[in-house]
């Protein structure tokens, strides 16, 4: 089967279906994933285990989005070989397919590593990743160089009202889910530690508006603001009415202390009107009200 003018948004999970959301309102898009997704129409995704005979089977293909992976840097870390396998299906998949676009969604709160606190990180800063699921994006990246038309978005820390908490991921789904069954919730670190909190509707839409104009080889997709852990467990508490209680814990050797995206280049693109996570999160709440 060949299908002509169609975007094909690889991976099902949470974001790929923002993605396939925010594209399928004007343009024939196909999503693929690995697993039944609940979320959208099953005629808008197709199942498969082998996504490049899959992708081969389409023809030419217009612009595609690369939201596949492992989703738990704590699991990748834990099994290492995890990272390899996927390093090895993306260069093999997307060096022999026909297509006009590739848009990858990488890791900006994994590829920098540490940085100090307040300090925002532009696309030119050296890439010093501490955890294996860091790694596993920035060798990607640097293989995505040789293959031309392909924009790198170095995505932000995501959160949104569908997640769920997963192994050592998800910290905000994680701390409405502590309060929700009023159970303590694991801080390794200080607690002071600070990310940049992008939607998951907000970075889709971004994304869909990046793939439609020139752009560079890499850019940061983020909100540039920074946000703590207590900073989240408090407005959770407040918001909920409900008591966290925090169990600290030891920091890791891979956990990123402080992360900040320079989203100066990002302005120069699209609009970065998007709402702060210490505004999005009562509505998130909702559900426990």
């Amino acid at each position: 089967m060949t299908v002509h003018g169609v975007n094909v948004v690889v991976g099902n999970g949470l974001l790929g279906s923002a993605l396939t959301s925010e594209l399928n309102s004007s343009v024939p898009t196909l999503m693929l994933g690995r697993n039944p997704n609940t979320n959208l129409a099953s005629a808008k995704s197709v199942i498969s285990v082998d996504f490049a005979s899959t992708l081969k089977s389409l023809g030419a293909i217009d612009t595609l989005f690369w939201a596949a992976g492992p989703s738990s840097p704590f699991k990748v870390e834990q099994q290492p070989n995890l990272a390899m396998e996927h390093i090895s299906y993306v260069k093999k998949i997307l060096s022999s397919i026909d297509v006009e676009r590739i848009i990858y969604c990488s890791s900006g709160g994994a590829v920098y590593g540490n940085s100090e606190p307040g300090i925002a990180l532009s696309e030119t800063h050296s890439l010093k990743p501490l955890s294996v699921y860091g790694k596993m994006h920035m060798q990607i990246e640097n293989f995505l160089k040789t293959i031309p038309n392909v924009t790198c978005l170095r995505i932000s820390n995501l959160y949104g009202i569908s997640q769920q908490p997963q192994q050592q991921q998800g910290l905000i789904a994680y701390a409405i889910r502590a309060a929700k069954l009023n159970i303590p919730f694991d801080i390794y670190g200080t607690g002071e530690e600070t990310r940049d909190y992008i939607s998951i509707e907000s970075a889709a839409r971004q994304a869909v508006m990046l793939s439609k104009l020139k752009t560079p080889t890499v850019i940061n997709l983020g909100t540039g603001v920074a946000t703590s852990t207590n900073q989240i467990l408090n407005i959770i508490s407040t918001s909920a009415k409900v008591k966290i209680q925090k169990n600290y814990h030891p920091k890791r050797n891979f956990d990123v202390e402080h992360n900040l995206l320079d989203i100066s280049r990002l302005r120069k693109f699209v609009s970065t009107e998007v709402k702060s996570v210490v505004d999005v999160i009562p509505l998130l709440l909702e559900p426990i009200n």
